[in-house]
């Protein structure tokens, strides 16, 4: 399966979780599956959010969530999903790539984010 189709099938289980009535969610990812899930996440080139991100809501690293953006409703915002904790285990992912794109991706919908290495895991 591509990426695409990856990000296309993501997407659909995390919009099941939503229809379920879950709300909080954490992920723990291992090795390459660091891949699907930073890809699942990626934004658009001019930094707009891709469609499982906004299927969460936004957090402010200082107050927690963002209350700027006022066109979404009480009722849409309550059927967001918040993502508690991202932990990635020895994560099979370009240092470079995580810093300068992928992290801000992750990190506009989740405060804690671990990363976690170990050279003898190959």
């Amino acid at each position: 399966a591509n990426t695409d189709e990856n990000q296309r099938k993501f997407l659909h289980l995390i919009q099941g979780l939503q229809q379920t009535g879950i709300r909080k969610v954490h992920f723990l990812t291992h090795s390459m599956g660091v891949q699907t899930l930073l890809h699942a996440f990626s934004s658009s080139s001019s930094g707009e959010r891709g469609p499982v991100s906004r299927c969460f809501q936004l957090v402010d690293p200082v107050f927690g969530t963002d209350d700027d953006d006022n066109n979404d409703n009480d009722q849409q915002q309550q059927q967001l999903l918040i993502c508690k904790s991202i932990t990635l285990l020895n994560p099979d992912f370009p240092l470079e790539a995580f810093v300068n794109h992928a992290f801000r991706s992750i990190r506009c919908i989740c405060n804690q984010i671990t990363v976690v290495g170990n050279r003898k895991d190959q």
